[in-house]
């Protein structure tokens, strides 16, 4: 199905390993549409910090209607600004994301390991250090 429409691959993720609770950090990632279309409507990024607790981020507008299809494998740079919370406890968080469809109210699924997806539709990224 996912041939008929879009179909997104993240390619990488880019982020300085620690974070500082109150400040803002930058995400950049590479995505590829291998689809034969665009999505007409916005996706946003969520992004999910699992640790000692479950801190749920800002949702963030993707960009992927910029996302066009490409036969060369033409890769799209997205640089997403962070806000984490002031009060966040210090330790090692698992990073996880997923795009999410406000029109649909569903996730996009991703091109990505199934492994890599938990319960909740969040696929796990790395780990960051929160100080």
């Amino acid at each position: 199905l996912n041939l008929c429409g879009y179909w997104y691959f993240l390619h990488r993720v880019k982020m300085v390993d620690r974070w500082k609770a109150g400040d803002k950090a930058v995400v950049e990632a590479e995505w590829e549409n291998r689809g034969v279309a665009p999505a007409y409507h916005s996706f946003q990024l969520k992004l999910r910090l699992d640790g000692t607790t479950t801190i749920d981020l800002d949702a963030i507008e993707s960009g992927n209607c910029r996302w066009n299809p490409s036969e060369n494998g033409e890769t799209f740079q997205e640089k997403y600004v962070v806000k984490l919370p002031a009060g966040v406890e210090s330790g090692t968080y698992t990073l996880k994301l997923k795009l999410y469809s406000p029109d649909a109210n569903r996730d996009v699924k991703l091109a990505l390991k199934r492994d890599r997806r938990d319960e909740a539709g969040y696929y796990t990224i790395g780990a960051i250090r929160v100080e």
